[in-house]
């Protein structure tokens, strides 16, 4: 065989192989509410290891798992199966903006997190037959996913529909990673509930605040006026109760923090094996001044 035709086979077979590693075992359906399928893709690896639930952004009005796929193929070939849930997007056709009623504003972002909840429990439930590791199963969002998920953990609708939330009775999740999102209440923030966290922000952020501000930085007298609690303001409630936090902050960068999944996938996996060998993660915050 000649060097050229070695090198083509060997190409040719990882390149193969490679394909049929990186992609979903299937897509499942977890819920049916309000008339809509809602499904989850699934991203396996070989064996019982480290999971991954992930939720998409997009304003509550748009997005969806397939825009996920390539994040959820870098993690897998890192050794991770990863989740990537659909939910309902109630203001699919309306927009989020300032102009959008706050109570419309909060029932699709509470809408996102039943739905996270529903999913969570659905995985929970089938935990041995998709080979999830219950103690080491991860929580992550981008943009209005990363608000789905902070509220997820952090939660002013448990009172509505409270069954939904029955999963966290027993179980907890090993850790959650943000990207560009934001609290509702920071004062439901405490060191009981608190899961290692990770999270990306960059300080110029016109969308979702980076520190304490109206969403999307609205007037008092818009109709869709909504505090929001930032990364930052999250970080230092976290530094208050001294709970583990690593907060990368991206000085002059705006809303496209959010889309850094795939490049920042390093600090993601970093995170998560030192989650699992460090008994104590004192909260950090790192400084990107990198602007390409």
């Amino acid at each position: 065989m000649s060097y050229n035709v070695f090198i083509y086979t060997v190409v040719l077979y990882s390149i193969v192989t490679w394909s049929a590693y990186c992609q979903t075992s299937e897509r499942i359906v977890y819920s049916v509410t309000d008339d809509e399928e809602l499904y989850i893709d699934i991203y396996p690896t070989k064996g019982k290891g480290t999971s991954i639930l992930f939720v998409h952004g997009g304003g509550f009005e748009g997005g969806n798992p397939d825009g996920e796929r390539q994040f959820a193929e870098e993690m897998q070939q890192r050794g991770y199966q990863v989740f990537v849930m659909s939910y309902r997007l109630l203001m699919k056709g309306r927009g989020f903006g300032c102009d959008i009623p706050t109570l419309d504003k909060l029932n699709a972002i509470r809408a996102g997190v039943e739905d996270a909840a529903k999913a969570t429990t659905f995985l929970i439930q089938h935990h041995k037959k998709y080979k999830i590791d219950l103690d080491n199963f991860y929580l992550s969002g981008s943009s209005a996913g990363a608000e789905v998920i902070l509220q997820l953990l952090y939660n002013p609708f448990s009172n509505i529909a409270s069954d939904t939330y029955g999963f966290k009775e027993n179980f907890k999740f090993k850790g959650a990673i943000s990207f560009a999102g934001a609290i509702l209440d920071l004062r439901l923030i405490n060191d009981i509930d608190w899961v290692p966290l990770l999270l990306f922000h960059g300080s110029e952020d016109i969308l979702v605040p980076y520190g304490t501000a109206p969403h999307r930085f609205c007037q008092t007298s818009d109709p869709g006026w909504l505090m929001f609690f930032g990364s930052h303001a999250i970080f230092n409630k976290a530094k208050e109760l001294n709970v583990p936090v690593e907060f990368h902050s991206y000085r002059g960068r705006g809303h496209e923090v959010a889309g850094f999944m795939i490049k920042e996938a390093d600090l993601i996996d970093k995170f998560i094996k030192n989650n699992k060998t460090v008994t104590i993660m004192p909260p950090s915050i790192i400084e990107h001044d990198d602007l390409n």
